[in-house]
């Protein structure tokens, strides 16, 4: 897990969750700001991948969750799309710690073969 990931998770899910946090239970109902600010954090990684992907005349799910997220924002939903955004990025990231331990777990059973 690279330090942009770990980064934007962090940032952007603490935002999202402090402004749902202030949306659901309504006792600081001048922090759903902060869902406004949880949205570029959160897209900051989908936004990359998917300039890439149109850049490569190629739409895929980098692209469609930053248009789902560009929707909900055009709703008026700054949350659903900051909680999107941060679930999106929570997969990649587990993901990649997933594709990580299997990695090692396979070059460790590679070195305990017979020579």
């Amino acid at each position: 897990m690279n330090w942009k990931t770990i980064q934007s998770l962090g940032l952007g899910g603490a935002l999202a969750g402090l402004s749902g946090a202030a949306l659901i239970g309504s006792l600081f109902p001048g922090l759903s700001v902060l869902a406004w600010v949880a949205v570029p954090l959160g897209a900051w990684l989908p936004l990359q991948s998917a300039w890439e992907s149109l850049r490569a005349r190629s739409l895929d799910v980098n692209v469609l969750m930053v248009l789902a997220a560009a929707a909900s924002l055009g709703l008026g939903m700054p949350l659903e799309a900051g909680i999107l955004l941060f679930l999106f990025t929570l997969s990649g990231a587990l993901e990649t710690f997933a594709l990580g331990r299997t990695r090692a777990a396979v070059e460790s059973l590679v070195a305990l073969r017979p020579e």
